[in-house]
């Protein structure tokens, strides 16, 4: 018996995304050369099929069995790819950017192909024990991240909401009325019709009509931050 054959080895892949294609830089065993492919973004099924080939290549090479691992960065596109490459028994791991171990005396420029070899340098140190180099993130169940919109929503809403309270205040505030006596409730309508200037004049009918929509954006976001499933408790009339 061969007492130096191997049990199996690791192919190395770092994914960078983007919304018109996906660069995969990939290492073979043993080797520090970074092969990059390219995917038409979103095209998982030209995505598993490289790596497959990938996989199948290293096991030739090596004569035994090839594991595929793969990494991205946490971002804008979530975390439905890692639980679509898991599904498939591809080992996944979804990396926090911000814990990248970085040289600061390098200076270089800042391209996805660049990114796309570091990364999955740093990720094969990082698969092999080397946790300095930077930090995965948990990958949460389709169930937890949906737990989170009502949250993010409302959150979302409270800033529309302060965005039109303060452009209403800088509209009067231009024509020194710096008291808003009914921002919503129904009677704004009626305050405005009798609200004057500081200096006694009423509101021109421009001015009018852009704080009546305003006003009637204000009105429609308050109204969702209250009620429905966003406002689940009972609470103060302001939200």
């Amino acid at each position: 018996m061969n007492e130096n054959a191997k049990s199996s080895v690791s192919v190395h892949a770092a994914i960078e995304l983007s919304k018109s294609t996906w660069l995969v830089a990939v290492l073979s065993p043993n080797s520090d050369r970074v092969k990059l492919r390219h995917v038409r973004g979103g095209d998982t099924a030209a995505l598993v099929g490289m790596l497959e080939r990938e996989q199948a290549s290293a096991a030739q090479v090596e004569g035994c069995p090839a594991e595929i691992v793969v990494c991205f960065e946490a971002g804008y596109d979530g975390f439905w790819l890692a639980r679509f490459l898991r599904k498939r028994d591809i080992r996944t791991s979804v990396l926090d950017s911000t814990s990248f171990l970085v040289n600061r005396r390098s200076r270089r420029a800042k391209t996805d192909r660049l990114d796309a070899e570091s990364m999955v340098m740093m990720f094969r140190s990082f698969d092999q024990g080397d946790r300095t180099v930077c930090r995965e993130v948990r990958v949460p169940t389709p169930e937890e991240e949906d737990a989170k919109r009502l949250d993010r929503e409302r959150l979302q809403l409270s800033a529309e909401r302060t965005r039109h309270v303060n452009r209403i205040r800088a509209l009067l505030n231009l024509h020194g009325i710096r008291e808003v006596k009914a921002l919503w409730g129904g009677d704004w309508g009626k305050w405005l019709q009798m609200v004057r200037t500081a200096d006694d004049e009423p509101l021109g009918k421009f001015l009018a009509a852009e704080l009546t929509r305003e006003f009637e954006r204000l009105e429609l976001v308050h109204a969702h931050i209250c009620s429905g499933p966003l406002n689940p408790r009972t609470r103060s009339p302001t939200c």
